[in-house]
């Protein structure tokens, strides 16, 4: 049972993914700071579909709550109603009345289930489009439900996760089929609902149920008074929710999932994983990238060789044509490559050639790519200042003249030909109509990377997670430390410093003062000293979280000797 009274009880607001209740509730060691403690996925939201077991007040009154604000989400589901369920005509017809005002924000249908043992399962799909997550909550509470104060809690469970793709398509179908077989709550006579109450068993058979309940509390009591030999005890930790289990001596003994030699994460291999789904891997589809606005000039026009190769000596000729002035195709060129700067200014190195990018960051860096392909094509735009081809057709004679001159410098009296002009003519003209038609600023891919604690000797999953978090820490530290380091940021320093905050680092909580900014320098320091050192890359990341919790240098800087020096007196028993 969870007790909802227990006011004094600490807060706990789990992330995705969690399932809920979790024993640190149902033990009263605490209580959600939501109820339900999915709410803050619903404040993100902008949609939300998916399939209910019957609805009552309480949901109703939820429902509206989420549709009456001012970013509500569109809302889609599909009511399962069976003989005797909670639901009745009022309720249908508060909810009809409901679609009917929020009109395409909220779409209801109802299906009827035949028995009264309806074994339909909750789901709820809570899709934003600003992240372009989906999270699911499966399980048998209903969504429309807080957590309800009731004996049979603890037999309850509902996992909260987001969906991959391919998981997410395969639910969407069902849903979809699901909806069709469903009828509009608008629909004549859907809201007409009969009152059915289920009828009581005999009381023969619920004194039977009741001694056999008795049973189970008579059982409890024996061993709570040490008068049986089954005395099993429970613990979970109240800052982990991590349970352990005792024998009557306090010896720890294996869980089911130990039995089962099920792989477990600890709390700082959870944290990693957790820190991971709060990015994704971005990166550059070459393919799709703009060509140079000069071209390559083929060397046999003017008599040479582009390569020649005799024994140990090679030489090349390397040669281009341009017909856009050099400072104008120098800053063309600036924003054509600008989309590596402004990925590393709005991501974090995880490995070689690999960059991560917060989600919460990515708005922003969307912003400055559109800003940059605006001003880009601009500048391109206002350069032909008309049709490329009569831009082209004027500089001709000019390029002409230029490869006239090109010749008299190296000496050959070679008289270039009209067809061989009008060949890089075109060659210049293909290129700059595909720069004004299409984007300065390649497509780019994201993917998402899974934390896994592997025991393979040749596997450490450490090093990629000190490397992420290293460069998390060195941010905001020099962000603090270094007046340059924002420079060429043309956005809000404060918001770009707080998108890339994605592990809530205790020194950006900081008042910024010249005591503050020394403490940077000083963890700079330090966090080289840990990359440098020679110990494990579990120790390398520990440190590092520590540093971003606000452990102080000196404490830090302690904990290093005392690990160098036990790892330097491993290696000397070891010879």
């Amino acid at each position: 049972m969870i007790d909802q009274d227990h006011k004094s009880l600490p807060h706990i607001s789990p992330e995705s993914p969690f399932v809920w209740p979790e024993p640190r509730v149902l033990e009263h060691l605490a209580q959600y700071h939501d109820n339900p403690p999915y709410i803050p996925l619903i404040n993100k939201a902008t949609s939300i579909y998916g399939v209910m077991k019957s609805i009552s007040l309480p949901g109703i009154e939820l429902l509206e709550s989420w549709l009456s604000g001012e970013q509500a989400p569109t809302v889609k589901f599909v009511i399962i109603v069976y003989p005797a369920c909670e639901t009745r005509e009022v309720h249908l017809t508060q909810l009809l009345n409901m679609v009917e005002r929020y009109d395409n924000k909220f779409s209801l249908r109802i299906l009827p289930a035949e028995s009264v043992f309806c074994d339909s399962v909750n789901i709820a799909c809570v899709h934003s489009k600003l992240t372009g997550e989906t999270h699911i909550s499966f399980g048998n509470t209903n969504i429309f439900s807080t957590i309800p104060s009731v004996s049979s809690e603890e037999t309850r469970i509902n996992f909260i996760f987001q969906s991959d793709p391919v998981l997410l398509q395969s639910y969407n179908n069902h849903f979809n089929w699901l909806w069709s077989q469903a009828k509009d709550i608008t629909h004549p006579g859907v809201t007409k609902i009969p009152i059915l109450v289920l009828p009581k068993g005999s009381e023969e058979g619920s004194q039977m149920w009741q001694n056999y309940q008795s049973s189970f509390l008579e059982a409890e009591e024996l061993v709570r008074e040490g008068d049986s030999d089954d005395r099993e005890k429970v613990e979970v930790d109240p800052e982990t929710g991590v349970v352990t289990i005792t024998d009557e001596q306090g010896e720890k003994i294996a869980t089911a999932t130990e039995e089962l030699e099920m792989p477990e994460l600890d709390s700082l291999a959870e944290r990693i994983a957790r820190l991971y789904s709060k990015g994704l891997v971005v990166s550059v589809d070459k393919l799709s990238r703009m060509p140079p606005l000069d071209a390559p000039l083929d060397p046999e026009i003017f008599g040479d060789r582009a390569k020649i190769e005799r024994g140990a000596i090679s030489r090349r000729v390397n040669m281009r044509v341009s017909v856009i002035d050099e400072k104008t195709l120098k800053e063309l060129e600036k924003y054509r490559k600008s989309i590596r700067p402004l990925i590393n200014s709005f991501s974090y190195g995880l490995a070689e050639n690999m960059r991560w990018m917060p989600k919460s960051a990515e708005t922003l860096f969307t912003s400055e790519l559109d800003r940059v392909n605006k001003e880009g094509q601009q500048l391109i735009g206002a350069l032909f200042d008309g049709s490329i081809e009569s831009f082209i057709e004027g500089k001709k004679g000019i390029l002409t003249e230029d490869v006239k001159n090109i010749l008299g410098e190296l000496g050959n009296p070679k008289e270039v030909s009209e067809s061989q002009i009008n060949k890089m003519m075109g060659s210049l003209k293909a290129r700059l109509e595909k720069a004004l038609a299409g984007d300065f600023i390649p497509k780019l891919s994201y993917s998402e990377i899974v934390f896994n604690v592997s025991e393979q000797p040749h596997i450490d999953p450490w090093g990629q997670a000190f490397t992420i978090l290293y460069n998390i820490a060195i941010f905001s530290r020099k962000a603090i430390s270094d007046q340059y380091f924002l420079n060429g940021i043309k956005i809000s320093p404060d918001s770009y410093i707080n998108a890339m905050n994605v592990f809530a680092d205790a020194i950006l909580q900081e008042e910024l003062t010249f005591d503050t900014r020394s403490m940077a320098k000083k963890q700079l320091n330090i966090l080289k000293q840990i990359k440098e050192a020679d110990i494990t890359s579990r120790n390398r990341c520990e440190m590092t979280i520590k540093i971003l919790e606000g452990a102080a240098s000196e404490e830090i800087a302690e904990e290093l000797k005392i690990l160098i020096k036990g790892k330097d007196e491993d290696v000397k028993e070891t010879h």
